[in-house]
């Protein structure tokens, strides 16, 4: 029998590979163990290189070997992140359902919108958009108007307002005669300054107002002229001390009120008016010195 013969060890990376060296007796054997002894050195170094190549590809970011010094992995420290607290929005926070009349003015702003939007592109649909918010808010007026009317009769308690045409006509006779009173008592303190321009169309047209009121009602009259000139049956002064004390701007024609003992002097007509109107401006000028205790 054969001695066995001694093997080298090569170093290669982490590999440990005997290499067989070549044998005395290998005319003894086979062609074909020949062979296979003559080429395994060779397919042992490519396979060798293949290893090679696996390990320097796999280790190219972290590279291991006896030729390689790597400092020992220090486990760190899992820094625990501060728990998001879900904040809430001061808007989320306060939000309230809207009240009825935020809900109404929504409605309001809607219809505007769309009718804008109508007038400004006057398509087909715009127009129908329109169409339906206004048909809703009118919807909504008629359910209103007769849950009203429904009130009215079935609360006993509740004082109605006149409404009717007849009745309105009753009301304002009876306001008419309430205000003849107050006038006819108002003229036993009060009587009438009427200024004006013997020049001035309009005080010639508001001047038979005045007399007819003041004959209907029981006033005195006093014409305050800027000029010589005088209106029949009006007692005239042309007095410039008084007229620019009681019309400074010197506007014609005005009417005033005036109380000779305490020398009020209120304005109740601006330039021309008619009768309905002065009756008017003194209904409210009544008020105001009711108010005031003057009255």
């Amino acid at each position: 029998m054969s001695q066995r013969q001694p093997v080298t060890l090569v170093k290669i990376g982490r590999l440990k590979l005997k290499r067989p060296r070549k044998r005395k007796n290998l005319k003894l054997q086979s062609y074909t163990t020949q062979r296979k002894i003559l080429m395994s050195p060779y397919k042992l170094f490519s396979i060798i290189i293949m290893g090679l190549t696996n390990v320097q590809a796999s280790n190219v970011d972290n590279p291991k070997g006896w030729l390689w010094y790597q400092d020992p992995v220090i486990p760190k420290e899992e820094v625990k992140k501060p728990e998001k607290k879900e904040t809430v929005s001061p808007t989320r926070a306060s939000q309230k359902p809207l009240t009825a009349t935020e809900r109404l003015e929504e409605q309001k702003a809607a219809f505007e919108e769309a009718k804008a939007l109508a007038i400004l592109e006057p398509t087909l649909e715009n127009v129908a958009n329109a169409q339906r918010h206004h048909n809703f808010i009118m919807d909504q007026a008629s359910d209103f108007q007769k849950s009203w009317t429904t009130a009215e009769l079935i609360n006993p308690g509740y004082e109605k307002i006149v409404t009717s045409p007849g009745s309105l006509k009753i009301k304002e006779k009876q306001d008419d005669a309430a205000l003849s009173k107050d006038l006819k008592s108002l003229a036993k303190e009060f009587g009438l300054i009427f200024a004006f321009k013997p020049d001035c169309p309009y005080c010639h047209q508001f001047a038979p107002l005045v007399k007819q009121f003041a004959e209907e009602n029981g006033f005195d009259v006093q014409g305050l002229s800027k000029g010589d000139e005088c209106f029949e049956g009006m007692t005239c002064s042309k007095n410039e001390s008084i007229l620019l004390a009681v019309n400074p701007q010197l506007k014609f024609p005005m009417l005033y009120l005036a109380n000779p003992k305490t020398n009020e002097v209120i304005p109740v007509a601006h330039g021309y008016i008619g009768l309905d109107a002065l009756m008017t401006n003194l209904k409210y000028v009544i008020s105001y010195l009711k108010n005031e205790g003057q009255f």
